[in-house]
């Protein structure tokens, strides 16, 4: 066998050499790939450092120059309101309640029936003032176009507030205001760049901005005879009336001791009925409202009062003496908006009052009975006797007598003296004061209402049917029911001197007795209704101007079967409405179904079109002597006013009243397209809602609404 020879170093083979120099190529080439890789680290870590320093010169830059991207916002808009605001409204997340078009000026938001009274000067802006701030809106948005703002998203969308102070004099025009607007990095940075004159001068013509000494922007848009004051700190941005409103929020954000969100008012008539209503709602989104309406009266200065105590009308008389428009101080609210179960909107209103400011009788009411109450039972009753054939109900803690001598002593001295004698000549009482009396011993302090339109058919002994007044029907606890039927029975055997023209008598399940008394001065369909049920005092007394409802009621009450007898107690929608009151103390609840309710006031329109073009009374007073005048010189020219005899006299002003009458004809019949529509828009308006639901809670001196509206 051949020997192999051992290795050589200093003599290798090829095969040894060529082992050697691969050897060394892989070591060289590791060596040379670690120094890669040694070189991109470096290169990396310099790039990371070179990006690190570039972010922070350019975080340095765009703090310093433009706006600080991470500051923190600004907690609750509330906290940089002035506690001497005299109106405020803050809403937050508009953009998922009010999905509004980009410019008010686009067509359908005349639609809504707020917004269109509001357009309007129906809410006391005067109309050519919100035209301008229409008009300036819209300018606003064009000027934002080819921009990557959007005006609900990055202005509106997220929160907002308004809050100002009414001018003492000049009118509402001189309101002082301030908007306040949460806003995001867009419009943050926007401001950053047009803070800088070079920028604004270049991009921004139309629109003069001076920046004051204090930093706040004086805006002045074209066209506006006002300027605006603009500043933002964070991503709170203001819009004012003036300088002084931001520096006082400035100060604010510091101190907070002045401001709105620490008032009483806030913490107890929003902030605390607002968490009592997420208790009965989960996660309701929100709308915060206050407003002083006796300085709002001062800077509005409205006209007549909405009832006239003075009116010819005896319920208008009445009326006055319970509202009178200085009685609510001022108005704070939370509503609400909720897409489930139902759409709606409720409102949940707190009223600080001033009973002085009552007639006596509304003062008396006011004092003596606000802790009087509905109880749980009464409520339910309201449910089971209104009929789903009425458009509305409700229930009271009010008691018969009560409203007997409201109307006996808002009687004019010769209505009174009238009454008192006939009252008197029927022997039992010696005054229409002691009869109002009687009644309230006969029956108690709480009243359910009905009203339905008054749409029953036809029957031959009644002289007035179909009526366009609605019919109504009261039912009260009786206190003694013999004594309530004893006062029937003095009606009806005294009906002449009583001034009861007829009197007709129905029997009821064979036990109660129903009369109808027909009285020629009640307005309407002249008909008072009367049925006591029961003989102790749990038991139920009726009154109504149409024997039919009483009938339909008490049928319905006792198990009646037809689809108009359901009581609205079983309907789910009267349920929902009237679900987060349950087991409250409650004064009053009203229901209204909005359907029923426009095809009930449909009878009207013809009415309320004719007063639109009706002379006033103290436009006919200046009207006839002058069409006296012009009469008598046509059919007896050489008589005057002044030398007329009593015969012709009277034969003129029968002429006159002609004339008169013949105006009004035309007048009624000239009524103009426009006119009517807006009749046929409320009535569409009404209908669009399936029902609604108001509650009353009185207390010294505050007043708490809550209302319940079904949108869909």
């Amino acid at each position: 066998m051949a020997q192999t020879n051992p290795p050589n170093p200093k003599n290798p083979t090829d095969s040894q050499i060529i082992a050697r120099f691969a050897k060394t190529g892989t070591a060289m080439r590791a060596l040379i790939d670690e120094q890669a890789r040694k070189k991109r680290r470096v290169r990396a870590v310099k790039l990371l450092i070179g990006f690190i320093v570039f972010l922070i010169i350019f975080y340095l830059a765009v703090t310093t120059f433009i706006f600080n991207p991470i500051e923190p916002g600004v907690i609750a808009f509330y906290n940089a309101v002035p506690k001497n605001c005299e109106f405020f409204a803050r809403k937050a997340d508009l953009a998922a309640d009010f999905p509004l078009p980009p410019t008010v000026m686009t067509p359908g938001t005349e639609e809504a029936v707020l917004w269109h009274a509001f357009q309007n000067g129906k809410l006391g802006v005067p109309a050519a003032t919100v035209q301008s701030w229409m008009q300036q809106y819209d300018t606003f948005v064009k000027s934002l176009e080819g921009t990557p703002i959007d005006p609900l998203r990055d202005l509106f969308g997220k929160e907002v507030c308004v809050a100002g102070r009414f001018a003492d004099k000049g009118g509402l025009d001189q309101t002082r205001f301030c908007v306040y607007l949460r806003v995001g990095w867009r419009i943050r940075a926007l401001m950053g760049f047009v803070k800088y004159d070079f920028i604004r001068n270049k991009f921004i013509k139309d629109i003069k901005i001076e920046t004051l000494p204090s930093g706040i922007w004086k805006v002045s848009p074209p066209g506006s005879p006002k300027d605006f004051f603009v500043y933002r700190t964070s991503d709170l941005l203001m819009v004012a009336s003036d300088e002084d409103w931001i520096k006082e929020v400035n100060n604010l954000l510091i101190d907070k001791e002045g401001s709105f969100g620490l008032t009483t008012i806030y913490a107890e008539d929003i902030r605390k009925r607002l968490d009592q209503r997420v208790a009965d709602r989960s996660a309701p989104s929100n709308m915060q409202l206050y407003i002083n309406l006796d300085e709002y009266r001062k800077a509005a200065k409205p006209g007549k009062q909405w009832y006239d105590p003075a009116s010819p009308i005896l319920e208008e008389r009445v009326l006055a003496s319970v509202f009178h428009p200085e009685f609510v101080k001022d108005l704070a609210a939370v509503i609400r908006f909720e897409k489930e179960p139902r759409r709606r909107i409720a409102f949940d209103l707190t009223c600080r009052t001033d009973g002085e400011k009552l007639q006596p009788f509304g003062r008396k009411l006011l004092q003596d009975k606000w802790d009087q109450q509905l109880t749980t039972i009464d409520v339910r009753l309201a449910g089971e006797m209104i009929p789903q054939a009425a458009f509305g109900g409700g229930a009271a803690a009010i008691s018969a007598g009560d409203l007997a001598r409201a109307l006996e002593s808002h009687l004019t001295v010769e209505d009174r003296r009238m009454f008192d004698a006939q009252v008197k000549s029927a022997g039992r009482f010696d005054s229409t004061r002691a009869l109002a009396d009687e009644i309230g011993n006969c029956l108690g302090d709480r009243a359910i209402m009905v009203f339905r339109e008054n749409n029953y058919p036809h029957e031959d002994q009644d002289p007035a049917d179909n009526p366009p007044d609605p019919a109504v029907a009261m039912v009260f606890p009786q206190r003694d029911p013999g004594k309530i039927r004893a006062l029937m029975d003095f009606v009806k055997n005294n009906r002449t001197t009583l001034g009861v023209s007829q009197v007709m008598t129905y029997d009821i399940d064979r036990i109660y007795k129903l009369m109808e008394y027909y009285i020629n001065q009640i307005p309407g369909n002249g008909e008072i209704a009367a049925l006591p049920v029961g003989a102790d005092t749990s038991s139920n007394f009726f009154i109504s101007n149409q024997a039919k409802l009483i009938k339909n009621i008490h049928r319905m009450w006792a198990g009646g079967s037809q689809e108009e007898d359901r009581p609205y107690g079983i309907d789910s929608l009267y349920k929902d409405l009237l679900a987060e009151e349950k087991g409250r103390h409650l004064n009053a609840m009203f229901f209204l179904n909005g359907p029923k309710f426009s095809k009930a006031l449909k009878k009207y329109t013809e009415y309320w079109m004719g007063e639109t073009v009706e002379m006033t009374p103290e436009q006919m007073t200046a009207q006839r002597p002058k069409v006296f005048e012009r009469i008598l010189k046509e059919k007896y020219p050489n008589y005057n006013p002044q030398t007329v005899t009593d015969k012709i006299r009277e034969e003129i002003e029968h002429l006159v009243d002609d004339d008169f009458d013949k105006r009004r004809h035309e007048a009624k019949s000239n009524i103009s397209p426009q006119v009517k529509q807006q009749y046929d828009d409320m009535l569409r308006h009404v209908a669009s809602v399936p029902g609604a639901a108001a509650t009353l809670q009185l207390e010294a001196k505050r007043a708490r609404v809550y209302v319940n509206i079904i949108l869909e």
